[in-house]
């Protein structure tokens, strides 16, 4: 049944049960259904956004060419914001003090760049930890690919002016659209 309904939600197939959800009880060999609403506590949104392709895949996107897409798109500079993820932008040792700046996306940061040349792990601290961040945050990684970051494809940074957002898709490969 399950894969059923994924084929229908996969095929824009009316969902039959949507707002609902459905038991099997094995033991009882018992089909039930319940209605779902939502709870008007949850602190999500529920929103749904338009995700805006930007016609390059995440090896070719770079950092500047998002603002500037963004920039355009809303009419005013704007700050980027990644989605559930932290960019490292500095890395230091706690032995000798020495700090390194990988840019990278906490969860693509890869040891050789956190193992210090004294031996000792090297860490970033509070401040050199960024969700989201402005042109002038960015100047040391503006040319920088999200690939290069460690951003996976058909992820989406958001951009915002602080009136209005805009959901960017980073997508895979050259795909432009028209």
């Amino acid at each position: 049944m399950q894969a059923i309904w994924g084929l229908n939600l996969l095929l824009d197939w009316p969902d039959p049960v949507a707002g609902r959800e459905q038991y099997f009880d094995l033991g009882l060999g018992r089909l039930s259904t319940h209605r779902l609403a939502r709870n008007a506590r949850c602190a999500f949104d529920h929103r749904t956004y338009s995700l805006v392709p930007l016609g390059l895949g995440i090896d070719d996107l770079t950092v500047e060419q998002t603002f500037a897409a963004a920039e355009r798109r809303l009419r005013t500079p704007v700050t980027l914001k990644l989605q559930h993820r932290v960019l490292v932008t500095r890395v230091r040792c706690s032995h000798c003090r020495a700090a390194r700046e990988p840019y990278r996306v906490a969860d693509a940061l890869p040891d050789r760049e956190t193992r210090c040349d004294c031996g000792a792990e090297m860490e970033p601290v509070a401040p050199d930890l960024l969700d989201r961040f402005g042109r002038l945050e960015a100047a040391g990684f503006m040319q920088r690919t999200w690939a290069e970051i460690g951003l996976p494809p058909a992820d989406v940074v958001v951009a915002s002016d602080g009136a209005q957002e805009l959901h960017l898709l980073l997508e895979k490969g050259n795909q432009p659209h028209g």
